[in-house]
């Protein structure tokens, strides 16, 4: 297969959040470690020393050992409540939701008691869903620090341009709040593995995720690939929401080693149809499926990177597949990428 680099402006936004090093063996863990459990998936939320993008209203410990202990506005204790993607402070008969959540905070201890507080500091309207019809979806600037005397910093510390460079060139969907987060329920993730592990039922009750602007959870999001975005025939399958993780990711093996750079400009469709067909001067990259990439063409996201090279068995391309024919790609895959 030919190699195809990517062009140097593109290049140059993805260094400056690089997230595999060229003089590293690639296929070691050293990609995910730069960037954290989700890699070069952007904007991950953080909170201190803990890269935490799910937790839970009931104060459930999640994988990182921290758990929410209230939702506290002037002194007094609430019960967080976030309901598909719209969150709310409830005690009682009271319902604090929108701009009356500004200043409050998530009381958070990790498992040996030290606290931190995740303040809300903004929360807007403006954000809309990017298929289908275009509801507005709440986003909430979030800050943290350590208790008692640590500085306030932002929980999504790593903003992204001002357009998602995975839309369509013609019409890039914009990140209108690019320090804000969305927070959605009915889905969850292994970030280490990059697995969409559950969709609704009682695993995912009292969950909620922390999709930072410009993150793979907040593109998946906004593209309707959620429980919570699905609306009408915008209903991903479990199979079709894990492939498009897969694509965002690059989690070419299926294990959740991420082969990607943030920034990279990257189309995709599905499927489902529910994209138009890319422009002729993109190159095809790739189809993908629940495990990974099922074949890749000569374009790949990163130069230094050769997809045959990293999967045992070796990821074939795609016009070495038998039988494979462009026209009707979907018969191997739900989810097919180009780049320029």
């Amino acid at each position: 297969m030919r190699q195809h680099s990517i062009p140097f402006a593109a290049l140059a936004l993805a260094a400056l959040t690089s997230c595999a090093d060229p003089a590293e063996p690639v296929g070691t863990s050293s990609a995910a470690r730069a960037g954290g459990e989700w890699g070069c998936t952007g904007n991950s939320s953080t909170i201190g020393p803990y890269r935490s993008h799910e937790f839970h209203t009931g104060g459930t410990s999640n994988t990182e050992g921290l758990h929410i202990d209230g939702f506290w506005i002037g002194g007094v204790r609430y019960t967080p409540v976030v309901d598909g993607y719209r969150f709310t402070a409830r005690r009682g008969t009271t319902v604090k939701a929108g701009n009356q959540l500004v200043n409050g905070y998530f009381k958070v201890l990790d498992s040996n008691g030290v606290e931190f507080q995740i303040k809300v500091t903004a929360v807007s309207n403006t954000v809309t869903f990017w298929l289908g019809d275009a509801d507005a979806v709440p986003t909430y600037e979030l800050k943290y620090k350590q208790m008692p005397a640590g500085k306030e910093q932002p929980v999504c510390a790593n903003p992204p341009g001002s357009v998602d460079p995975t839309s369509d060139p013609g019409s890039p969907a914009p990140w209108l709040e690019p320090f804000e987060a969305i927070l959605f329920t009915g889905d969850r993730y292994d970030a280490v593995t990059k697995k969409v592990w559950t969709t609704g039922g009682p695993d995912t009750t009292g969950w909620f995720n922390i999709g930072c602007a410009g993150s793979a959870l907040a593109k998946m999001h906004l593209n309707r690939h959620t429980s919570a975005g699905a609306k009408g025939m915008f209903n991903a399958s479990p199979e079709a929401r894990q492939s498009l993780l897969n694509a965002f990711t690059a989690n070419l093996c299926g294990d959740g080693m991420a082969y990607t750079e943030p920034g990279t400009p990257l189309r995709w469709k599905n499927a489902a149809g529910w994209k138009p067909d890319f422009a002729p001067a993109w190159d095809l990259e790739a189809v993908w499926g629940p495990e990974g990439a099922v074949c890749i063409d000569d374009a790949y996201r990163v130069p230094w990177v050769i997809p045959a090279n990293v999967c045992a068995p070796a990821i074939q391309s795609c016009e070495d597949l038998p039988g494979y024919d462009e026209a009707s790609w979907q018969n191997w895959g739900l989810v097919r990428t180009a780049i320029p």
